[in-house]
């Protein structure tokens, strides 16, 4: 679905060292101390976008909902909360990708022209590659941002904006 529409989507700022990813925190780990400072830098770098977003959308999971809150305190947008962004979990790769399916034509059809969400690698992942017209598979679902990043997804392709290579 090639859409005429610029999407950002935020990344949840760090909220876990574990080598092995979130376990048995995967829906309730917070924003680390330094999660909660990347989740600032970023909010600070939206706050820039000309043109802004016009509607704002976060995963209800906890670390979203903090790294929307830092957002909120430094932009004053509103974010509305949506089910569908939250985490990759216990679900198949197709699952994933028509929740994201799901989310995009609902939001293809709103009167805005910029829109931002704040949710996790893999729906990032899933939202890029459903925008581009591409498959979601297991080659392309880990390819995300580090915490707190950006990307700009448009009829041009998809740019991390935010941390820039030489930053990770």
């Amino acid at each position: 679905m090639m859409s005429n529409k610029t999407y950002y989507f935020l990344r949840h700022g760090l909220a876990t060292r574990r080598e092995d990813g979130y376990g048995p925190d995967i829906l309730t780990a917070k924003l680390l101390p330094e999660g909660i400072v990347e989740a600032e830098k970023s909010a600070w770098f939206l706050k820039d976008l000309e043109p802004a977003p016009e509607v704002a959308f976060a995963s209800p999971v906890l670390r979203c909902q903090q790294t929307a809150e830092i957002v909120t305190r430094v932009t004053s947008w509103t974010f509305t909360t949506d089910d569908r962004l939250r985490e990759f979990h216990q679900e198949t790769i197709a699952e994933l990708s028509e929740r994201a399916q799901s989310w995009l034509a609902e939001v293809e059809q709103l009167p805005t022209n910029v829109i931002l969400a704040c949710t996790h690698g893999s729906v990032i992942a899933a939202l890029r590659e459903a925008i581009l017209g591409s498959p979601l598979t297991e080659a392309n679902v880990y390819d995300y941002p580090a915490p707190a990043g950006i990307v700009k997804i448009n009829q041009g392709g998809a740019v991390v904006l935010r941390p820039l290579p030489e930053s990770r």
